[in-house]
């Protein structure tokens, strides 16, 4: 039995990168990693909304060995030259390999985008800590954790900016799973909030631009309330983070 659960996990790392290239186009300028539960995230929805079309698409894998991501993230900065605006969808850092995540951290100081959407898998459950990736992140995540609030906590408007200015919060969303951390780096900005604490924040790194989500789509709501990947501002929430990434920043 062991011997014919290797075999098919090594036909599944050395034939899923086929499998799933068929979404692979050369031209993307939206890149996503797509991690647990990341169809709820609606980055895709948010992305064609905005004119992304056609993403380049990666999936996290867990194997038998390690995890890893198929098709494997480019190892070269200038493999992303197509490429405006890469997501992290609830993925273990981890798995882009050493030199895809000092591509990674490259492609952002050189202008890019990163969007990080922390899940189960993200920040420190990811062992991001010490990374090239723990540079670009806008918080100190070295002793996160996934927490459950109990109550929920309502989303709310943070500090005024471009990407929530335009979104409605009358509807109260809940976030019921969530990231807690340490503290914000400096330069860092709560754009929406979960209670006290925070739920979107966002900062530039070098020439690029960050993300960061800190509420995971886990749990389930109760009657009465609105889990915030069903309320209907999301996918213009989510439109708008992807617009700010896709800019430059001002020499």
């Amino acid at each position: 039995m062991q011997i014919k659960i290797i075999f098919c996990l090594v036909c599944y790392t050395l034939f899923c990168g086929r499998l799933y290239s068929v979404e692979n186009t050369s031209s993307s300028n939206v890149y996503i990693l797509k991690g647990l539960f990341h169809e709820y995230y609606k980055i895709e929805e948010a992305a064609r909304a905005i004119g992304l079309e056609n993403p380049k698409v990666s999936y996290f894998v867990v194997q038998y060995w390690g995890s890893a991501v198929r098709p494997e993230f480019p190892r070269y900065k200038c493999d992303l030259q197509n490429v405006r605006v890469v997501v992290l969808a609830d993925m273990e850092v981890k798995a882009l390999g050493l030199y895809g995540r000092k591509a990674l951290r490259d492609f952002v100081a050189d202008g890019g985008g990163l969007m990080i959407i922390g899940g189960l898998f993200g920040l420190a459950q990811g062992e991001c800590r010490g990374t090239f990736i723990d540079e670009l992140i806008p918080v100190e995540a070295e002793n996160s954790v996934v927490d459950w609030y109990q109550p929920p906590l309502i989303i709310t408007r943070g500090e005024d900016d471009f990407i929530n200015r335009s979104i409605s919060f009358e509807k109260k969303p809940v976030v019921i799973w969530g990231y807690r951390f340490d503290k914000l780096k400096p330069g860092a900005r709560v754009l929406v909030k979960a209670g006290d604490s925070s739920f979107l924040v966002t900062w530039t790194y070098k020439k690029g631009r960050v993300a960061l989500l800190t509420g995971t789509c886990l749990g389930e709501s109760k009657e009465g309330e609105l889990a915030f990947w069903e309320w209907d501002q999301w996918v213009p929430l989510m439109k708008n983070v992807l617009a700010w990434l896709a800019m430059k920043e001002k020499e």
